[in-house]
């Protein structure tokens, strides 16, 4: 049995992201799993020149993307959005002592790209399974994409053991999420 055409859904907006999508893609590729490839098959971001072509390339892009995912059968979705070693600051009020301060919180920042949320909900209505792939378990989720992903592959070692022994949904390799939720 073939391996299912496969949307690799994720950030590549930085070097760190780029670099990531590229070791994913060689794993399938090793493998000889029928991908589309957004950041090549969707072939269109480098043609943003300018507001008078960006909404013809925003469209073509996104009409790409959509067949895209109406083809695949399956979603392999990098829900982390490494930036760089930037932190994120999160103000918030709290009551210490009975008084009122302002605390400051501050993660690794790790969020989800806001695309590949979406392409997740897009391919989630569609009863399409999602797996969700982050770099080791742990970070913060919230749970609509926690609950949304058939289970998680966590690092690359993993995702070339779940690739070779045949992408099961079934697999013991995919995982529930082991971080926080949100």
């Amino acid at each position: 049995m073939g391996h299912p055409l496969t949307y690799l859904a994720g950030p590549f907006f930085n070097p760190a992201q780029v670099l990531l999508m590229e070791q994913i893609e060689q794993v399938m590729d090793r493998h000889g799993v029928p991908t589309y490839k957004p950041r090549i098959d969707g072939g269109v971001l480098d043609k943003l020149h300018g507001p008078e072509r960006m909404a013809d390339s925003a469209d073509e892009c996104y009409q790409h993307d959509l067949r895209g995912l109406t083809q695949c059968e399956l979603m392999l979705a990098v829900l982390t959005y490494e930036l760089d070693g930037h932190h994120l600051a999160l103000g918030h009020t709290v009551f210490r002592d009975g008084a009122k301060q302002f605390a400051v919180d501050q993660w690794g920042v790790s969020i989800p790209d806001t695309g590949t949320v979406w392409e997740v909900g897009f391919f989630t209505a569609e009863c399409k399974p999602v797996v969700g792939f982050y770099p080791q378990p742990r970070g913060r989720l919230n749970i609509m994409l926690t609950q949304s992903v058939h289970g998680f592959v966590f690092g690359l070692d993993n995702l070339d053991t779940w690739v070779r022994e045949g992408m099961s949904l079934d697999s013991t390799i995919l995982a529930d999420w082991e971080g926080s939720m949100e």
